[in-house]
C-alpha cells in the first residue's frame, strides 16, 4: 500500500511540475568539471528597432507584431547564477563568451555585448538585431537564446508558452 501511495505523489508531481526528480550522486570528477565551468541566467526580451518604423512610432519599444521591413532588435543580459551579478564586459571577455539568436528553422544572429546606456555608460545588453525580409512568411516565429563561454558552460532562453505554442513574435501583413 505504502508503494501505490509514493507512485501516486510522483506521478502527481510529474503532472504539475512536468518533469520527474532525478537523484544523481556527484563525483569527484564533477565536482572538478564543474568547479571551472560558470553557470548562467539569461534575461532577455525584445523591442521594436530604428530600421523600417512606422510612421509616428517609437524605437525600443516593447512590441509583439511586426511587419515586413520592420527591425526586431533582442536585448539580454547574462547574470553569473554565483554571484548573482550581471556578467561585466570584461568577465565576459576573459570568460570568452559569446550569445546568439536563433530563429526556429535555423536562421542565427551573434549578439554583442554593448552600453546602452548615454554616453557609453551601463546598462550593458547584449544585443541582436533583424530586419524581417519582404518575403518573410507571416506567422509565430520562435526563437531562443544561447550564451556559451570558452569552458563549455551554456545557457539559453526561451520565451515563456513558446513551447506550449503561445508566439511571443509574430510577422504580420505590412498594413
Amino acid at each position: 500500500m505504502r508503494s501505490v501511495h509514493w507512485s501516486k505523489r510522483v506521478l502527481v508531481m510529474v503532472l504539475v511540475f512536468g518533469s520527474t526528480i532525478a537523484v544523481a550522486s556527484p563525483t569527484l570528477q564533477t565536482h572538478a568539471a564543474s568547479a571551472s565551468m560558470h553557470h548562467y541566467v539569461i534575461q532577455a526580451d525584445f523591442v521594436l528597432g530604428a530600421r523600417g518604423l512606422p510612421p509616428k512610432a517609437d524605437a525600443c519599444i516593447a512590441n509583439a507584431v511586426f511587419h515586413p521591413g520592420e527591425q526586431v532588435v533582442w536585448r539580454a543580459r547574462i547574470i553569473d547564477s554565483a554571484s548573482g551579478k550581471e556578467v561585466t564586459v570584461a568577465q565576459s571577455q576573459a570568460r570568452g563568451i559569446t550569445a546568439t539568436v536563433t530563429l526556429k528553422g535555423g536562421k542565427k544572429f551573434t549578439m554583442m555585448d554593448v552600453p546602452h546606456g548615454e554616453n557609453g555608460k551601463p546598462p550593458f545588453f547584449w544585443v541582436a538585431s533583424w530586419v524581417i525580409g519582404k518575403t518573410y512568411p507571416f506567422g509565430p516565429v520562435g526563437w531562443t537564446i544561447k550564451a556559451t563561454d570558452k569552458s563549455g558552460s551554456t545557457a539559453t532562453f526561451a520565451p515563456i508558452g513558446q513551447e506550449a505554442g503561445i508566439p511571443s513574435i509574430i510577422v504580420a501583413p505590412a498594413k
